[in-house]
Order: C-alpha cells, then structure tokens, then sequence
C-alpha cells in the first residue's frame, strides 16, 4: 500500500475444497471483492447454483467441482440483474 492510499477490507471468494475424505484445493473464482459487496457476490453464488444445479440432491460442492471457473462465473454472472 502506497503512502495516503486508503486500505479496503476485502476477501478472495474460493469454491470447490471440501473436508475428510473429500479435501480438496479450493480454486480462486473471485479476487479483491469489497467487504460490502461479498453478502451481494455470495447471493448471485447462491442463485447461480440452484439455477443451474444438475438436480436438487447436487451439493454446492459438487456443483462447483463439476464446473470450470469461467463456467462458474459466467452462471453466476447471470443472476446480477434479479
């Protein structure tokens, strides 16, 4: 951070680890969102799941493991207009 820059919280948005036997690396599918813009980002997320969900027993986890990152963002991205 440079002299007189103000400092934003902020949070890298990852999806896809897990636990136990299921651990794996989460992958990176959002960098730098704004602390108040991250319950709006998590929401699209949450629409963007449901939306596109392979059938109402697929978990979020699942969901996200079967998808490429740009998939993912772009399904997501759809959801920012409702």
């Amino acid at each position: 951070m440079r002299q007189g820059e103000e400092q934003i919280e902020g949070y890298h948005i990852y999806v896809g680890g897990g636990l136990a036997p299921t651990r794996a690396l989460g992958r990176e599918i959002y960098r730098d969102v704004r602390a108040e813009d991250t319950p709006r980002t998590i929401a699209q997320m949450l629409k963007g799941y449901l939306a596109h969900r392979a059938s109402c027993e697929e978990t979020f986890l699942t969901f996200s493991r079967r998808h490429e990152v740009d998939a993912l963002k772009d399904m997501f991205a759809g959801e920012a207009g409702e």
